[in-house]
């Protein structure tokens, strides 16, 4: 018994002796942490005899506690002191050389500032190092004698930039540094973290309130009202930047030749090839400038210049920004050059671009060119921004994608303005574009897209009251671009000028193909809807202009200004020029539109070619001139298959008027109940050049060689009978149904302008429509592998029969 207690026993002290021997190197082990509380709001001369402040028996003045927090890294310096206090540094500025936090008593109880033209804080520490200044307010601060950072000086011992300043919770105010030093409030040679503060009023060279060379982590702060002389009015940052719940506002940037970017931000690029991340999330961009005398003046609100940098802008508004060079002034808001740029639900709204010499105030929000990765913006607004080119947004790099976006009010502010909205390609899905207003292209200008990189399309959007003077109310394409827009709105777009063309879109030397998509309200004096032309080459090599239509709707389109007009629906011209101007529509109809001459469409020129298949000129009127339907002139040449052209109304023919050795070919076509003021002779064809090829009706004997004259075509009123567009659907027992040779539906591709297929009979019926066709699945089907086959065919005219001009053919 006794041996078992004196076992348990020593045991027992063992386990106690280990467990003693564990706390101990523990207790060892920990870094203890010192603090030092200040208890005076005194200042004293550190060279002069002084007490041994902060230590028992002793005051702890501020400077006294950093002296001794310099011999202990990771010291803490906290205040006990009443509220409302002011540390006055009568001594020059503060040295800090180690890790320590100093905690004030919060941003509005506690003032630490100097009058005797020194800094605040001189913090010199090495790598590595964290000094946190959080809960007070300091102010006043100079930078002289050559000095950086007025209020705050902060850099590391080595060159490795890897010590971090976090500003917490502080208010830092009126910095100030000498002309050729940076950041009139803070300077740091390393990271900053700026969270839940405000810095204002600061003015230095580069960075007016901040400059940080380093990484910058800026959350829920405030930096305004500062200025500079070089790059970067707010702030000037040369790593990866976060901006996250903050405003940057009121800050200048006031540069000479070659400087002044950034009114509010500005990022420098990485040095080497290192990846720069830049996030400005949930934060605000408004009142800020850059302005030079010469080149620069860009960004004023944010300028970005690193090619490997990846930027992403969210949930964020930029307004009343500008941008303002005697050279320059690129992008009001935004300038962003770098490896790729994402804009997601961001408001731009009164951000201008100015150039006070020439038109170059490019992009009155946003100027942005990427390493061949796409732009994308998305689900954001852009509402009453200017610049000379590109109201918005101007587009070098041609690669921007742009979805659910708003366009409003944007304007050009130059006589030479091109884009309201946007200049250069883009492409564009949803979203729309609300009165914008340009010289030339009110919405969008597209001047030679064979750099770009990602085709110019529009998909889906809505163009409504946007307006230019002199070409492309909502869209205007210079030269050499090919590009699609499908389903899309224009509605109440306008040029103004009396000599203007395209009040929606005008197709100058371009070529372009619109799929199922609405024109209403229109207005322009040559082609109040749609203008195809070659005009002025400016110095570049002519090219062809082309033209497609399928499953579109004009409707309503007309000149309202003061002057003569030409093509209320479209309007094509190779004017003078030795190249083509070439149209192909498609299962499209033009109603209701109105022009002096050619009330539905106008072709003039030697190369000018329409061939029009499956569709419908129904109601329109040229009652002050020629052409109700249809106006021909200057040896032009029209190919008309399976049309329909009927009630339209003009002076002189009501339904085509053909002149000066035009060539109007018609197969398979209805040509019926159109009116001529000036007699029944020219009601629905007059002219020479017009001729029947086929099977065709003319409904008064006006029409030249067509099979079936002087009958009525028992048509119904024009409505939606199935289909992308309104037709005529021919009534039981109309003279128009089978009619033609069932051979000859295949001239159009064996569909009718709904798609169905065609014959549905024994025969072919004229027209645009095939009474009973019925639209079966298998129909469906093959009306898109015929529209995959015969609408190429056509556009290239590979499809060719004999007659004068270019004439469709029956498939082999």
């Amino acid at each position: 018994m006794k041996r078992s207690f004196l076992l348990l026993f020593s045991l027992t002290i063992a386990l106690f002796g280990l467990w003693f021997g564990v706390v101990s190197v523990i207790s060892v082990s920990a870094e203890p942490t010192t603090i030092y509380t200040v208890d005076t709001t005194i200042d004293y001369d550190p060279n002069a005899t002084h007490p041994d402040y902060c230590t028992v028996g002793w005051d702890c003045p501020l400077r006294a506690a950093v002296e001794k927090a310099n011999q202990a890294s990771g010291s803490t310096i906290n205040f006990d002191l009443p509220f409302n206090s002011m540390i006055e540094l009568t001594h020059g500025e503060l040295l800090i050389t180690e890790t320590m936090t100093i905690n004030g008593l919060g941003e509005n109880w506690l003032d630490v500032f100097t009058t005797d033209d020194s800094r605040i804080f001189n913090i010199v520490v090495p790598d590595d190092a964290v000094v946190t200044l959080q809960n007070f307010t300091i102010y006043g601060g100079a930078g002289n004698g050559g000095g950086q950072g007025g209020n705050i000086y902060f850099r590391v011992t080595s060159s490795n930039q890897t010590a971090t300043l976090r500003v917490y919770s502080m208010t830092v105010d009126a910095g100030t540094t000498e002309s050729a030093s940076h950041g009139g409030n803070l300077y740091v040679r390393g990271n900053l973290d700026l969270h839940n503060s405000t810095v204002s009023n600061g003015v230095g060279r580069s960075g007016g309130n901040i400059y940080v060379s380093g990484n910058l982590d800026m959350l829920d702060s405030t930096v305004s009202d500062g200025f500079g002389t070089r790059d970067g009015g707010g702030i000037y940052a040369g790593e990866n930047v976060t901006v996250t719940d903050s405003i940057i506002s009121s800050n200048v940037i006031s540069g000479t030749f070659n400087f002044g970017d950034g009114g509010g931000l500005y990022v420098d690029r990485k040095s080497g090839a290192a990846r720069q991340d830049i996030l400005i999330d949930n934060s605000s961009f408004y009142n800020n400038a850059s302005k030079t005398t010469g080149n620069g003046g860009d960004g004023g609100g944010v300028f970005i210049d690193g090619s490997n940098s990846y930027t992403v802008i969210r949930d964020s508004t930029f307004a009343g920004n500008s941008a303002e060079s005697g050279n320059g002034g690129y992008g009001g808001a935004v300038y962003a050059y770098g490896h790729s740029l994402e804009i997601s639900n961001t408001t731009f709204r009164q951000n201008v671009a100015v150039n006070t010499t020439y038109c170059r105030g490019y992009g009155g929000a946003l100027y942005a060119s990427t390493n061949l990765n796409p732009i994308t913006i998305t689900q954001s607004t852009f509402d009453r921004n200017e610049g000379c080119l590109g109201g918005a947004i101007y587009n070098p790099s041609r690669n921007y994608l742009i979805e659910d976006t708003l366009f409003k009010q944007n304007k050009t502010n130059h006589a030479f303005g091109r884009g309201g909205a946007i200049y250069g390609a883009a492409q564009i899905h949803g979203g729309s574009f609300e009165d914008n207003e340009s010289e030339i292209g009110g919405a969008i200008y597209v001047s030679d897209c064979s750099e770009t990189f990602y085709p110019f399309s529009v998909d889906g959007t809505i163009f409504s009251g946007n307006s230019a003077s002199e070409y492309g109310g909502a869209i205007s394409v210079f030269l050499n671009c090919s590009y699609t827009i499908s389903d899309a709105t224009f509605t109440s777009n306008q040029v103004t000028n009396s000599d203007g063309c395209g009040g929606a879109i005008s197709n100058n030397q371009g070529n372009s193909t619109i799929l199922r998509s609405t024109f209403t309200q229109n207005d322009a004096a040559f082609g109040a809807a749609i203008c195809s032309n070659v005009f002025i080459a400016g110095g570049f090599t002519l090219q062809d202009a082309r033209l497609t239509l399928d499953q579109v709707t004009l409707q309503n389109n007309t000149f309202t200004g003061v002057g003569a007009t030409t093509g209320g629906g479209l309007y094509v011209s190779n004017g003078i020029h030795p190249v083509q101007a070439v149209v192909t529509v498609t299962a499209s109809t033009f109603s209701q539109n109105s022009a002096d001459l050619g009330g539905g469409i106008a072709i003039t020129g030697s190369h000018s070619t329409l061939n029009l298949t499956n569709s419908t000129l129904s109601q329109n009127n040229a009652l002050g001139g020629d052409g109700g339907g249809l106006f021909v002139d200057q040896q032009a040449t029209v190919v008309l298959r399976h049309a329909t052209i009927v009630i339209n109304q003009a002076s002189n023919g009501g339904g085509i008027r053909s002149l000066n050795g035009s060539s109007v070919t018609a197969e398979n076509s209805i040509v019926a109940n159109n009116f001529a003021v000036r007699g029944r002779s020219s009601g629905n064809c007059q002219g020479s050049g017009i001729i029947g090829f086929g099977f065709n009706l003319d409904s008064d004997g006006t029409c030249l060689g067509f099979s079936i004259q002087n009958t009525n075509p028992q048509l119904a009123a024009l409505t939606n009978n199935g289909g992308p567009t309104a037709t005529h659907l021919p009534i039981a027992g109309s003279p128009v149904i089978d009619a033609a040779e069932a051979s000859a539906c295949a001239t159009a591709g064996n569909i009718d302008q709904r798609g169905y297929t065609r014959p549905a009979g024994l025969g072919c019926d004229l027209g645009a429509v095939e009474r009973d066709a019925i639209p079966t699945a298998v129909g469906l089907i093959e009306q898109q592998v015929q529209r995959e086959i015969w609408l190429p065919l056509l556009v290239m005219g590979l499809v060719l029969v004999g007659g004068s001009g270019v004439v469709f053919g029956r498939k082999q």
